[in-house]
């Protein structure tokens, strides 16, 4: 895996393209996990640097083919929606009762 200096500005023009792209930032703090991201892409992308990686990002081409490849690395593909036992009661005794008022006086 390459070296990873977060003070490299091409992580900035990354979080930056990132950000464009779907809305996801991450602050200076997180931008370990957009490094990462971006360093676990780089050998299936063919790429030796993050630069070369960050360039090939910002071609038509490798815009389309690794664009997705990269929101993937960055995007989590977990919830914990749902998985408490509070969350579940609430939607049990409140949220559903609420919803099938409303839709009773609608009828």
């Amino acid at each position: 895996m390459p070296a990873t200096d977060l003070k490299d500005p091409i992580y900035l023009r990354l979080r930056d393209m990132v950000y464009q792209t779907c809305g996801i930032y991450h602050p200076g703090e997180k931008l370990y996990l957009l490094a990462g991201a971006c360093n676990r892409r780089i050998a299936p992308a063919k790429m030796r640097t993050a630069r070369d990686y960050v360039d090939l990002l910002e071609t038509p081409q490798g815009r389309a083919a690794e664009l997705r490849e990269l929101l993937n690395e960055v995007t989590i593909g977990e919830t914990s929606l749902f998985r408490s036992q509070a969350q579940l009661d609430a939607l049990h005794n409140v949220i559903l009762p609420e919803l099938c008022t409303v839709r009773g006086k609608r009828a």
